[in-house]
């Protein structure tokens, strides 16, 4: 059962207010400090942003300092501290991560390190568990983003994962009784709430509950309409010291009338200035109905103080339908053609693993050893595409038009791929603990087949297999500091084609990736500090220019160098820095107008700072701010489009006070793009607009 403390660092840099713990029959406090901040979750590094141990994947949990790739941990402190609404609200804190789309979008569309991260290469709490388009944060413990090649530690997903994975760990029972009502606002008129219960029952306190739901409904600054629906239930069951037992079941939902799509430039079209993101482009019969569920079961057996038994189980069910237009950029004025499309699709998964991790000794040899096998299997059900004839419109000047009359039937099995995966990894520990040596190898068996919507049968088949290694030297010069050197291959299956693509949505075929990684890692003072230099290999997908056909040809490589502090500065000073430095080409791709060039939307730097101070004057109020800034990137493979770099100011307050004895209140209040910069935030998938001057209150409860 996890540990009630206080934290050691004064109260004022912590904002908490402790009261006494009240023990009955020797179990647990029924009362508790007021507020979650002034329990300190373990396992969350000093100042509470961020986290010290993070999971390793087949390996378990690890302190940062210990594992030989580059990971970081987001808190629920930092999700409720800056009123994060999506994912890509707190992932922007790490600069290795590229952000394209904004809380109105359909979609959370992310980079690691330059690569794509898809919506297979999202976890939940370690586990694959197929597409989810929006994790919905009211039930997120924390998130954990993990750089590099992550087959061997996390599986290989149905998609990429060459950049990095997002692990969405879920928030579980706590060891006292706890409530929190949120109420929401963000400006011009998105209204929410959120209601997070958790308990505890039996003679041990052996049955967890937590309850998430949530709420939001309203209009963004872009006119778009959303609606945010959850239901969160996770439940864990610990019938002795040895066994646990966790069964979460989610329903998430996102509705969206108006939502904008990025749109495409047509080869040598100069980029147009940006819009004001407020100005809605979108045809007012656009909408987006994004239903989620997920069920996930997990059983865990300690076989002896050494040796642990582990399964899960996850069903998932995602549902994409769309009636949208597709702009397309003509000229330098942002005249545009508008392609009507409407389709309706489906995502059905299935997953499971067992897998055992244990301790054992060879000689003068500490070994820690995990084995087991994997089965991933996604179908994608998608209804023929129906199309309405072209429109014309301006970036500057929208046109609107009537809504079509496009018909399209029910989503029909198009795609289903089956990942099967056996593993083992061992860490080798010397005597002294100073020198590790991780060797891991992980044999893939993918199985892709392309369905005929309309036949019923297989248009393309693809089998391949391959075993991925992975090895990795540690040294440890004191504790909390590390030296590492890695190596990492990955085998994912080929992304989807575009909307844009004459072959969109077929899945092209499986594809190798390498990756070379190196660096330095240290916790002092309060802080976390770490350095690492990259370089990962991978085959090149693009829409090409002549066919328009989505191929893969040629090379993408990255090299890159980034950087990361976080921590508690000084009493009632907290930072959370990070910086990226990436050189990335395109190779051997059989056009001498492209090699050597840098792929599609990849910047060269970004940088990231947020910081928290404790104002001395008044118990309770903290002000916040943080400075992102995003390198300019190409539109096409041949570099002669760019959009340019952009950098945005967040202001915040915060305030909480304590009402009585048990109940805490808390004020948070934001702005987002303080400057209110017109930028494109990204160019990866087409020019998705940055969003304009963004106001946010939340008033939180807790008892």
């Amino acid at each position: 059962m996890l540990v009630l403390l206080a934290s050691s660092v004064a109260p004022r840099a912590q904002e908490t207010i402790a009261l006494d713990t009240i023990t009955v029959g020797g179990q647990r406090p029924v009362s508790t400090p007021v507020g979650l901040d002034a329990y300190r979750t373990p396992g969350d590094a000093p100042g509470g942003l961020t986290r010290a141990v993070t999971s390793g994947g087949i390996l378990g949990s690890k302190r940062v300092v210990d594992t030989p790739f580059s990971v970081t941990g987001f808190t629920d402190k930092l999700i409720r501290d800056q009123q994060a609404q999506v994912a890509t609200d707190i992932l922007r804190n790490d600069a290795s991560v590229t952000v394209q789309n904004t809380l109105g979008s359909f979609a959370d569309q992310l980079y690691i390190r330059g690569f794509e991260v898809a919506l297979t290469d999202r976890l939940y709490d370690g586990a694959q568990v197929g597409y989810l388009n929006k994790f919905a944060l009211e039930g997120i413990q924390r998130i954990e983003v993990l750089k590099g090649s992550s087959a061997v530690l996390f599986g290989v997903s149905t998609s990429q994962g060459i950049g990095g994975i997002i692990n969405f760990v879920p928030k579980r029972a706590l060891p006292f009784d706890y409530t929190s009502v949120t109420a929401s606002y963000v400006a011009p008129g998105y209204v929410g709430t959120n209601v997070d219960v958790s308990r505890r029952g039996g003679e041990r306190d052996e049955f967890g509950l937590r309850f998430n739901g949530a709420f939001n409904d309203g209009t963004l600054y872009s006119g778009t309409s959303l609606r945010h629906e959850l239901a969160q239930i996770n439940l864990d069951y610990a019938p002795s010291d040895r066994v646990r037992l966790y069964a979460d079941f989610v329903y998430a939902a996102n509705f969206n009338d108006r939502d904008q799509l990025p749109f495409t430039l047509l080869p040598g079209v100069p980029v147009p200035r940006a819009i004001r993101a407020d100005r809605n482009y979108a045809q007012r019969w656009n909408y987006t109905d994004n239903p989620g569920s997920l069920g996930y079961v997990r059983a865990e057996v300690d076989l002896s103080d050494a040796w642990t038994l582990s399964a899960h189980y996850r069903h998932s069910f995602f549902g994409n339908n769309y009636f949208a237009v597709i702009p397309t950029i003509g000229d330098a004025t942002g005249h545009y053609s508008l392609f009507p499309f409407r389709i309706n699709s489906h995502i059905e998964g299935d997953g499971g693993q067992l897998n055992l991790r244990g301790r054992f000794d060879t000689g003068f040899l500490r070994h820690e050893a995990s084995v087991g096998v994997d089965v991933e299997n996604d179908r994608i059900f998608t209804s023929t595409p129906a199309f309405g004839e072209p429109l014309a419109s301006s970036l500057f000047n929208p046109v609107y038009y009537p809504r079509p009359d496009l018909q399209t039937g029910s989503a029909r099995l198009s795609n289903d791929t089956l990942v099967r995966t056996g593993y083992a990894t061992d860490l080798i520990t010397l005597p002294g603990g100073a020198v590790q040596i991780l060797g891991g190898v992980r044999y893939v068996d993918i199985l892709s087949a392309n369905v005929d919507t309309a036949l019923g049968t297989s248009t393309a088949r693809t089998s391949q297999d391959r075993a991925v290694p992975l090895a990795a030297l540690l040294l440890h010069p004191t504790p909390d500091t590390l030296l590492y050197a890695s190596y990492a291959q990955g085998f994912q299956r080929g992304s989807i084609a575009p909307a844009n693509a004459v072959n969109a949505n077929a899945a092209l075929p499986p594809i190798p990736s390498e990756q070379v990684e190196a660096g330095a890692k240290a916790e002092f003072a309060g802080l976390i500090a770490t350095v690492a230099a990259f370089r990962i290999e991978r085959s090149l997908e693009y829409v090409d220019a002549a066919t328009q056909r989505f191929v893969q040809s040629g090379l993408q490589v990255h090299s890159g160098l980034e950087a990361s502090l976080a921590g508690e500065v000084s009493p009632g000073v907290r930072l959370l820095a990070s910086v990226m430095a990436l050189d990335p080409v395109a190779q051997r791709t059989g056009d001498p107008l492209t090699d050597g060039r840098v792929p599609i939307g990849v910047p060269r730097f970004q940088s990231s700072l947020y910081g928290e101070v404790d104002l001395p004057f008044e118990r309770g109020l903290t002000l916040t701010g943080g400075l992102y800034y995003v390198g300019s990137q190409y539109v096409d493979l041949l570099n002669t489009q760019r959009i340019p770099a952009w950098a945005r100011v967040d202001l915040g307050l915060r305030y909480r006070r304590q009402l009585d004895p048990t109940t805490l209140a808390t004020l948070r209040l934001g702005v987002e793009n303080a400057a209110d910069h017109r930028y494109y935030a990204s160019a990866a998938s087409g020019l998705g607009l940055g969003a304009p001057r963004t106001f946010k209150v939340a008033l939180q409860v807790e008892w």
